[in-house]
């Protein structure tokens, strides 16, 4: 009766051990997924952004008529000029797109640069972006300054926001003023600190309006 006693004590040892094995690979399998869906959202970030840098090329050698009141600094491509409406004008429009890890935060700068701005204007800032899953939200901040160096959210708990830690889900819009009284420049900051496993792609497009 020992004998059996313990021979059913091992067996049920062993199937707990097989269900914890089977757990552990299920997890490791997930997250090998997640990972392989970085490495191709990765890529296709890169096809786009070449893409991106091929047509500023063309635009840059081929003749344009048009001459824009101002230009813009940043990561990505995008239209720069004056497009006049109301009481606004758009000094210029950039897009570009980033992949942010899982407990990872992604940074993209913009500088206001060289655009003319009249006395009684002011600059606002606008924003649209889109993720890749879409079922998914993330953390969005526009910070003053440079903040380009940083990869962990701790990094960026010292700096001067305009907005901080908000939660927004893909098709999310903006505008904020202020952003660029700091050199000329703002941080934008996409913050993927509560995901453990799960990298997304932000795709997104700035533009810098002169409004009375």
């Amino acid at each position: 009766a020992n004998v059996r006693a313990a021979e059913g004590m091992e067996a049920v040892k062993t199937v707990q051990t097989d269900k914890e094995h089977v757990k552990e690979l299920e997890v490791k399998v997930k997250a090998l997924q997640e990972w392989a869906l970085a490495a191709a959202e990765a890529k296709r970030v890169a096809q786009e952004r070449a893409a991106h840098l091929e047509e500023k090329v063309r635009d840059l050698t081929e003749p344009d008529d048009d001459v824009g009141l101002g230009r813009g600094s940043g990561v990505g491509g995008g239209g720069m000029g004056s497009a006049s409406s109301g009481n606004e004008r758009r000094l210029w429009s950039q897009h570009s797109s980033l992949v942010v890890g899982a407990g990872l935060v992604g940074t993209r700068v913009h500088v206001l640069g060289d655009a003319p701005i009249e006395a009684n204007e002011s600059v606002v800032l606008r924003w649209k972006f889109d993720l890749t899953p879409s079922d998914t939200d993330i953390l969005f901040s526009v910070l003053k300054g440079r903040w380009d160096g940083a990869t962990k959210p701790g990094q960026l708990k010292s700096a001067d926001a305009i907005i901080r830690d908000r939660m927004v889900t893909g098709g999310a819009a903006g505008e904020t003023a202020g952003a660029f009284v700091f050199n000329n420049t703002c941080t934008l900051v996409w913050s993927n600190e509560r995901s453990w496993v799960r990298p997304k792609t932000v795709k997104y497009t700035v533009e810098a309006y002169a409004v009375l």
